[in-house]
């Protein structure tokens, strides 16, 4: 009985009868009073403490109250077959999947993609011409003009064959029908996102070693130009992992930039100037936040932009934490950044046979689909044209 109830000698005897009588009366004005002083009135919410508080219920009583509340929520939402409902009768799932976000792939962004070998090439070959000669003064008649000639070097890369499966038994496809489910397409869905993904690792980290069957992605391939290697002077060290500033000012951030534009084009004879410049993430979200001293506010982006109006700024994740390009066999990694010409007469990263499908193949109990699709890795016709920048 609440601490506010107040029943005299003739209630109790009533009470101990069964009877509510003036009990009852009691209990419900004071169960109202309690229920308006326990509901927030800006939010029209339960406060259950407030409630009992204002009831003013003995330990015992409020311990007996809260058992019997466990005992009713039990009750409902068990799963047992006596229980008044099963907890699933009110389980609403909804109807779009919200699937796992992985790191967005960007090789598509940064790189012609070419299929020109065709599916049954086991190789792909180039020839790289080159003239030879020169004019000279006539100074004798009789004697034959220098000779001018042409030469080719073919080079090669070799074609690796990537797969993998998925499955669906029978009787996932009769659960699927049964829950509505459409399993088949999300499978097919779930492969060609691993393609992407895989296809985007091989684009960029395959750095020609035995691990990666010898292929060649971006970062690793023949030929390309390297600071590092090359001993280009940069101040490097822009910014720390977590996005915070160095002791590298914006202008040395600058002057770094503006060498990584100008050096292919200068060391090509102004053959190859560059029109893309791709950043690790984090460097990128750095020099575009970050202001040059004595700019009226401008990041170092946008003073870099407004230098070199022709290039193509942009950032990829695959250019963080890499192994260190002019070491490929080793373990040391780096922050790299490619300056480079990018077009398909420069470069191109060859996939013969883009993602396909093998008819599907009932084994046992399953129907098993192969996927398959054939890599040559990048190829770089022009060194001259790509240059590779590590230590950011």
């Amino acid at each position: 009985m609440p601490r506010i109830i107040k029943l005299d000698a003739m209630q109790i005897k009533d009470l101990k009868k069964k009877d509510p009588g003036a009990y009852g009366s009691q209990l419900q004005s004071a169960v109202e009073s309690a229920l308006q002083f326990s509901r927030d009135k800006d939010h029209n919410f339960f406060n259950k403490d407030a409630f009992d508080s204002a009831m003013g219920w003995y330990p015992s009583e409020c311990a007996r109250i809260r058992a019997d509340e466990v005992w009713l929520v039990n009750v409902c939402r068990a799963d047992a077959g006596e229980a008044a409902y099963a907890a699933r009768q009110f389980e609403y799932v909804k109807q779009i999947t919200r699937d796992i976000k992985y790191g967005v792939t960007s090789i598509r962004n940064w790189v012609t993609i070419s299929s020109e070998a065709g599916p049954a090439a086991d190789s792909i070959s180039w020839g790289q011409g080159n003239s030879t000669g020169d004019f000279a003064l006539s100074s004798d008649k009789t004697k034959d003009a220098p000779r001018i000639d042409v030469s080719t070097k073919l080079e090669t890369v070799l074609v690796k064959d990537l797969e993998a499966a998925y499955g669906i038994t029978i009787m996932d496809i009769r659960k699927a029908m049964m829950a509505g489910v459409p399993l088949q397409q999300r499978l097919f869905n779930a492969a060609r996102l691993k393609y992407e993904q895989s296809l985007n690792k091989w684009g960029w980290q395959a750095n020609g070693t035995a691990k990666w069957a010898g292929v060649r992605g971006l970062l690793y391939m023949l030929g390309a130009m390297n600071t590092a290697t090359l001993n280009i002077a940069l101040n490097g060290n822009w910014c720390n992992s977590d996005g915070t500033a160095t002791a590298t000012t914006g202008l040395q951030i600058l002057q770094d930039i503006n060498t990584l534009i100008n050096y292919p084009e200068t060391s090509s004879l102004l053959n190859h100037p560059v029109t893309d410049l791709v950043f690790p993430a984090v460097q990128y979200g750095y020099i575009n936040t970050t202001i040059v001293a004595d700019t009226f506010g401008k990041t170092i982006l946008q003073v870099a932009k407004e230098q070199h109006p022709d290039v193509k700024f942009g950032r990829a994740n695959e250019l963080s934490n890499v192994v260190k390009p002019s070491a490929p066999n080793g373990a040391a990694k780096t922050n790299c950044a490619i300056a480079y010409s990018n077009t398909e007469n420069n470069l191109s990263l060859e996939v013969p046979q883009p993602y396909e499908e093998y008819p599907i193949l009932f084994t046992g109990k399953e129907y098993v689909t192969t996927c398959h699709y054939r890599i040559g890795g990048g190829i770089l016709y022009y060194p001259g044209s790509f240059l590779v920048a590590e230590g950011l």
